[in-house]
């Protein structure tokens, strides 16, 4: 109790009893309760009685609140009663003992220590509520009802780990993991992309180096493609950088857990990471890549208007744009600097879609008077050439070219709307630089079909396309049960055509005569 109002915070006016103090029977009202903080020291429930002259403290009501009070000649000492941690010092001083704030704790709020068993009820009692409130309402007193206790979780509650339990966080780890370009290759695969782009692809692989973040992107028709892209672009850019990828990190996707990839990081001493199952965070440098690149192709497709079959090639621009532009947070500067040595150029970069005019650089025969130009619409950059990728408007053809002049008068909108409901023949992809796998088809040669009806064309043939052999596509099988199998599990693929030519032979063992008698069909040499 005190007689010094001032010192007292979250005064609340109450009447208790009366106090008698003095030799001559005086009295004091208690006129409330507060907070007695000093030098960090928090003592709840002290009462205001007016006309004390001094501070005083009660050890009975230390003993109440769970802790222990020992005295001796000289000092009295305020302990925790469980963990017996000395929160309090009083130093005698005649008859009485004087407490010494610079001696005691920081951070010490002198209320009750709730046992173990009385915390783990309330926290039944209020539905498995956590901790931190059940202190806060205890101490700030927001409910009543709810004794003056401090709960401290001493042990797990299997049923709140049951109920509540969420995934781990993943901080960002400080710092620069890579000290050179290769050490460290990140790769993942996103699709499949519910409409395929103009050459038939449904996949994109991306891969990040971890020093540099320059990223590649290779268009996929399927999965296991990337048996033979991967270790491919692997390999140029080792010859590139004359340097051995040392590691690559990815996740448990047949299509890189597989014999292929396990015998090219075994000839190049390149150590193989898995990510764990289902955990997509700790492949997070891809996987947030993958989100980059596709936000940015939404985004573009949105603005352009073109038709959904040309994702590739936003994809493929974003990738471009994005190595030339985002900043290493680690170096402070673009991938492309890291990557190549040199600041990157940007000045002729233009907006997707935008339109164009591109020149009729020899590629057909004009007459006097015929246009030199064509309109087209501008989709990207090369990355086999300094060029870039426009759509001509007339043959529908995607071209290359450095002579192009663009029109940014007109919206891009209005240029690509005329293109939504244009099929587009597929061409055979180049490979690349920085996407190894170019998204939609190269420079063809113009289709005479589609040229003017007032050119002298008759005279020649249209050129007939070659018929060019190919590969037939694998097909992943597994873990089919073996009781399923129809016949010996180690014999062919029963096909019609083989139950044809079992059927034409059964003629053969079927007699042609019919007897009559006993010995004729003795007789019947079939």
């Amino acid at each position: 109790m005190t007689g010094n109002k001032s010192c007292l915070t979250e005064f609340q006016k109450c009447k208790g009893p009366k106090v008698t103090f003095g030799g001559n029977d005086k009295e004091g009202q208690t006129k409330g309760r507060g907070k007695l903080i000093k030098n960090q020291i928090v003592i709840d429930d002290v009462s205001y009685v007016k006309g004390l002259k001094f501070n005083l403290l009660s050890a009975s009501q230390f003993c109440d609140k769970g802790y222990t009070v020992e005295f001796t000649k000289d000092l009295c000492y305020v302990k925790h009663e469980t963990t017996k941690e000395v929160v309090l010092t009083a130093s005698r001083k005649k008859n009485i003992y004087v407490v010494d704030w610079n001696t005691a704790k920081d951070g010490v709020c002198l209320i009750a220590k709730g046992d173990s068993k009385l915390s783990w009820d309330w926290h039944k009692k209020l539905s498995h509520l956590n901790f931190k409130t059940i202190n806060k309402h205890a101490k700030e007193h927001i409910v009543e009802g709810l004794p003056d206790i401090v709960c401290k979780k001493e042990t797990l509650c299997s049923a709140c780990h049951k109920g509540k339990q969420q995934k781990n966080s993943f901080k960002p780890i400080a710092g620069d993991l890579s000290t050179s370009p290769l050490n460290l290759i990140h790769v993942d695969l996103f699709g499949p992309v519910e409409t395929p782009n103009v050459g038939g692809k449904k996949y994109t692989l991306v891969m990040v180096d971890d020093y540099s973040r320059y990223t590649w992107t290779i268009f996929l028709s399927k999965k296991n493609e990337t048996l033979q892209k991967l270790p491919s672009l692997l390999k140029q850019l080792q010859t590139e950088k004359n340097l051995k990828v040392k590691t690559i990190k990815c996740d448990r996707g047949t299509e890189f857990v597989n014999q292929v990839i396990k015998d090219f990081c075994d000839q190049n001493g390149t150590f193989h990471q898995l990510s764990a199952a289902r955990i997509p965070q700790q492949n997070g440098i891809a996987e947030r890549r993958n989100r980059t690149l596709k936000e940015a192709a939404r985004t573009m497709i949105a603005e352009s208007g073109l038709p959904m079959r040309y994702w590739a090639e936003e994809i493929n621009t974003a990738c471009y744009t994005q190595n030339r532009s985002m900043i290493n947070k680690n170096h402070q500067k673009t991938p492309y600097e890291l990557w190549k040595g040199r600041k990157p150029n940007i000045s002729y970069f233009h907006v997707f879609g935008c339109k164009w005019y591109i020149l009729n650089n020899g590629k057909e025969h004009l007459k006097v008077f015929q246009e030199k130009s064509d309109e087209g619409i501008f989709i990207g950059y090369s990355n086999t050439s300094k060029a870039y990728r426009v759509l001509n408007r007339r043959t529908l053809h995607v071209e290359e070219s450095i002579h192009v002049k663009f029109d940014d008068s007109t919206s891009v909108k209005e240029v690509t709307e005329t293109l939504k409901e244009v099929n587009i023949e597929d061409r055979t992809p180049e490979p690349s630089e920085e996407v190894a796998d170019n998204p939609a088809f190269p420079t063809p040669a113009p289709n005479p079909l589609l040229l003017n009806e007032d050119e002298d064309s008759e005279d020649e043939e249209p050129e007939r396309p070659t018929q060019q052999l190919t590969e037939p596509d694998l097909t992943w099988l597994r873990d089919h049960p073996p009781n399923q199998v129809i016949g010996h599990i180690r014999s062919g693929v029963q096909t019609r055509s083989a139950s044809t030519r079992r059927e034409a032979m059964l003629p053969c063992y079927i007699s042609q005569m019919e007897p009559m008698t006993v010995e004729e069909a003795l007789a019947d040499p079939d």
